[in-house]
């Protein structure tokens, strides 16, 4: 059953300022990535598996696990990509870049 988007923009919202990142941005990587669905799910080449919101990349199920989130439920989903955008920036969405880059 999907989550009503309103509740999931809200908290990308509020996390986006909570955490000093632009929402206006951080929500189109979303749009971008799931078209904010949260059981979006998609099989990579190379045998990892991007899931939820954010898509989240299984190579980061450990670094999830060890913040008590699980990639499967969209609120830990939009933590841990907040868990990575203040690690690493913009990186593991580098593969959306061309929809999402320039905006906001």
């Amino acid at each position: 059953q999907h989550l009503a988007q309103a509740p999931i923009k809200q908290t990308i919202v509020s996390l986006s300022v909570m955490y000093g990142f632009n929402p206006k941005l951080v929500l189109k990587i979303a749009e971008c990535e799931s078209k904010f669905n949260p059981t979006a799910t998609h099989f990579n080449t190379n045998k990892t598996i991007d899931r939820g919101i954010f898509q989240i990349n299984s190579a980061h199920k450990k670094l999830a696990s060890d913040n008590g989130l699980d990639l499967t439920d969209p609120y830990d989903n939009i933590q841990m990509a907040f868990i990575l955008l203040n690690n690493e920036g913009y990186k593991s969405w580098k593969s959306s870049r061309s929809c999402w880059q320039g905006y906001g």
